[in-house]
């Protein structure tokens, strides 16, 4: 999943990665990584709020996680 989604991204496909990591954190709602690639494809729509929540749900999961904190 995680290797798609960055697929999509760096394809610029950001619509695409948007709509694959959203159902991602559903069926996977613990991971992190999607979480921070979420964030990732909202900010580079310049969706910043929509970007932030996703990486606040990912640093509530693991405030310890070097992922977040990056």
């Amino acid at each position: 999943m995680i290797t798609q989604s960055l697929e999509y991204l760096r394809t610029q496909e950001i619509k695409k990665a948007e709509s694959f990591l959203k159902n991602a954190v559903i069926v996977n709602p613990n991971n992190i990584t999607l979480y921070t690639n979420l964030a990732f494809s909202y900010a580079l729509q310049s969706k910043y709020q929509k970007a932030l929540q996703y990486l606040m749900a990912a640093y509530k999961l693991d405030p310890f996680s070097t992922t977040t904190k990056k």
